[in-house]
């Protein structure tokens, strides 16, 4: 199953100009890995389309082949001379957990 999202022009705009990107993947002993990728917006598709040198031989590759669960995140690229990033931008909306949420003892 392939996860859509809608994007709005915003979206669209920021996404053009940042290349830069992290893909979180798990390998097969449920170890994340989260190491950076090249990012576009295919404009025609509504992709986002991730890659890197020889991504066929990595082992993100692999561990996505065997579980396709995944997590991106858009680095916002300040630089590229000399190479400074600021902060990332998830491709999900933001979201709280419950076991974040402050309870009150009785």
């Amino acid at each position: 199953m392939t996860a859509r999202i809608a994007l709005i022009d915003t979206d669209r705009a920021y996404l053009q100009g940042q290349p830069l990107g992290h893909l979180a993947t798990v390998d097969d002993s449920g170890a994340p890995q989260n190491n950076p990728i090249g990012a576009f917006l295919d404009e025609e598709t509504g992709d986002i389309v991730v890659g890197g040198h020889a991504m066929g031989a990595t082992r993100k590759f692999r561990n996505v082949q065997a579980n396709p669960h995944v997590a991106l995140a858009i680095d916002d690229l300040v630089s590229a001379d000399p190479w400074t990033v600021g902060a990332s931008r998830s491709a999900a909306p933001p979201w709280r957990s419950p076991m974040s949420t402050p309870r009150s003892r009785s």
